[in-house]
């Protein structure tokens, strides 16, 4: 009984080893949670800064179910299904992207710079012989790939765990959530989509911590006093700095939500907010980190009274920016608190601290620099601002540029309203969507019809339209909204002028609600029976562009109409208006003339004006 205590003993303590010898980031309890929070809240203050999604606003109070972590662990994790508002699957993602923790662990690293070999995965891994025998090699692969997934899906190989909740797996289940057919598996997509997004954020926050910029894998101390019964012994281990474990103090010491308050690098903001793409945004933060601040395990340079610093990690090969100096470059150095300033976009950041054994008992490196918690809390004063303000342009990039079009029709004989979705393609969405979920009708500000689209177009017959009413729509899916221009649509018919013979109800006309410059602009219609086709009849278009509606035409007329007999006597015709460049116009006027004379009568259908907005 004794043997087999012992053996369970031993193997408990080697489990117990395997699992606090992996890596760590900024932790999923805490700081990854503050991060995804604050970077969405940023990201909703420069809503209407963003061309590419107006007309967006967004619900996040909006309750979805989806896939929880709910009981954590370094092997594997309990996962049930669980209902959260959308900024709680955001905020979610932060904590889940860390479980199972002993496997995410080695897949949270990006080097820019390639310092090993050019391999941007984590390669500093301490007894990795020793971990590989309980959780499998090295997966080889660096955070951005993990995060993005955008060089193809991860499931196979070398990475035994999949990755589901990628942002690549996030813009895949929005596109599911839209073209959904019903609410309930509408919500289910997007609560995928949302934790998606939360677990991108977490591994985008990766980016503004320098061991996980800088291949430092700083494994924490193994700390068995408590589970093994002997009082101090960690402790004593953990005298030993450096030989179990090398924890950075930056991710140990950075957990309260003030820590987060500080000034941005705005030189760094301004050129993520130029990036093209999910994957530059990632590089140039990590670039930035990586090139202007240490980890405990990479600090390299010159020190006070020139003794040379070589890093704990990788000493013959350390990064060579930045380099440790008392003065000049940058730096400076305060003799009462052993402190080595750096200049960091114009803030003077504390970088890490001279340390002697009798000021610092329980580290027994000597003269050598380290980060205490000082200088955490100082480099992030200006690496997690810089993370928030940048991570709006990172979140832009998963949604879809997505338009509604409304057109209201009013016609002798027809009452109705059409709103298009449109999509336009890029590169996180290359093929496009169609829209088959809720859309909301309001005519003059107040809600009337709700109704699902079918393949990007709903249809609204025998509307309760009268002319003058303003109609705006919107699209509501999972916590995003996409509202239609909040501009006042006018009518096709403003008004009918002149003898009306014949009967005006026998001609029919098509004209887009919406004309943009530099676009042909296509009208169509048809004649029934009653209007004969006079051999010298005229039929006529008069259009132009004017800033005023009240103005005539100022591009004169289109004598030319095209047409031809049809079925059931109609005859049809068509037109294509080229659509000049006209900077400062703010309506397109037209009116449709038909004029037929006939001995001493003269007939004509005349004043058919139409008023519509220009893009």
């Amino acid at each position: 009984m004794k043997i087999r205590n012992i053996v369970l003993f031993v193997l408990g303590v080697a489990v117990y080893f395997i699992a606090v010898m992996v890596v760590k980031s900024w932790d999923n309890r805490d700081m990854h949670l503050y991060l995804n929070e604050y970077m969405m809240q940023k990201f909703l203050s420069k809503l209407n800064d963003f061309d590419e999604l107006k007309g967006y606003e967004f619900d996040l109070t909006t309750k979805l179910t989806g896939e929880a972590v709910l009981e954590p662990g370094a092997f594997s994790c309990v996962q049930q299904s669980d209902v959260k508002t959308a900024m709680d699957w955001i905020i979610h993602g932060g904590y889940s992207c860390d479980e199972p923790e002993a496997y995410q662990a080695l897949r949270h690293f990006y080097d820019p710079v390639g310092i090993d070999g050019g391999r941007k995965y984590l390669t500093d891994i301490k007894y990795e012989a020793f971990l590989s025998k309980a959780i499998g090699p090295n997966p080889q692969i660096d955070a951005i790939e993990w995060a993005l997934e955008d060089k193809g899906e991860i499931t196979s190989g070398i990475d035994q765990l999949p990755k589901n909740y990628s942002f690549r797996d996030g813009t895949y289940w929005i596109v599911k959530a839209f073209e959904a057919k019903n609410e309930t598996d509408r919500n289910i997509f997007m609560a995928k989509a949302w934790r998606s997004l939360g677990e991108t954020l977490h591994l985008y926050g990766d980016m503004g911590l320098p061991c996980h910029v800088r291949n430092d894998g700083h494994p924490p101390y193994i700390g068995l006093s408590g589970n093994i019964g002997l009082p101090g012994l960690s402790e004593w281990i953990d005298w030993y700095y450096g030989v179990f474990g090398e924890p950075d103090p930056t991710e140990d010491f950075i957990r309260s939500r003030t820590q987060t308050h500080g000034t941005a690098c705005n030189e760094v903001v301004q050129e993520i907010a130029q990036a093209t793409s999910a994957r530059d945004i990632f590089h140039i933060m990590a670039t930035f980190t990586n090139n202007n601040f240490f980890s405990d395990g990479t600090i390299y340079g010159t020190g006070r009274n020139g003794y040379s610093v070589k890093p704990l990690a990788r000493p013959n090969n350390p990064y060579t920016s930045p380099v440790l100096s008392e003065s000049g470059g940058g730096w400076s150095y305060d003799k009462k608190t052993y402190t080595y300033y750096y200049d960091v976009c114009g803030q003077k950041v504390k970088m890490c601290k001279d340390c002697y054994y009798f000021d610092h008992k329980w580290d027994w490196r000597g003269k050598f620099p380290h980060v205490d918690k000082e200088c955490s809390e100082s480099m992030a004063s200006v690496l997690l601002p810089t993370v928030i303000n940048s991570g709006p342009y990172l979140i832009k990039r998963f949604f879809p540029k997505i338009e509604l079009e409304v057109i209201p029709v009013i016609e002798a004989m027809t009452r109705e309203i059409i709103v298009k979705v449109k999509h336009t393609t890029n590169d996180e969405y290359k093929s496009e969507i169609k829209y088959n979920g809720k859309i909301e009708v309001f005519i003059n500000g107040k809600k009337k019809y709700t109704e699902n689209a079918k393949d990007g177009e709903l249809k609204i017959e025998n509307a309760v339209l009268n002319s003058g009413d303003k109609v705006e729509a919107r699209l509501v899916c999972g916590g995003i909204i996409v509202n239609s221009e909040k501009s006042d649509f006018e009518w096709r018919i403003i008004r009918q002028t002149g003898e009306l013979t014949p009967d005006p109800n026998d001609i029919e006309i098509t004209v887009p609600s919406i004309a943009k410059f530099g676009e042909n602009f296509h009208i169509e219609g048809k004649w029934g029976q009653n209007v004969a086709l006079y051999p010298d009849a005229t039929y006529s278009i008069m259009a132009g562009w004017v800033k005023d509606t009240t103005q005539l035409w100022s591009l004169g007329s289109f004598d030319e109409i095209f047409y031809q007999p049809g079925p059931s006597n109609h005859h049809y015709f068509r037109l294509d208006i080229p659509i000049p460049q006209k900077s400062g116009a703010k309506y397109f006027k037209l009116q449709m003339s038909l004029k037929a004379s006939m001995e001493d009568a003269t007939y004509w259908l005349q004043g058919r004006i139409y008023k519509i907005p220009v893009k």
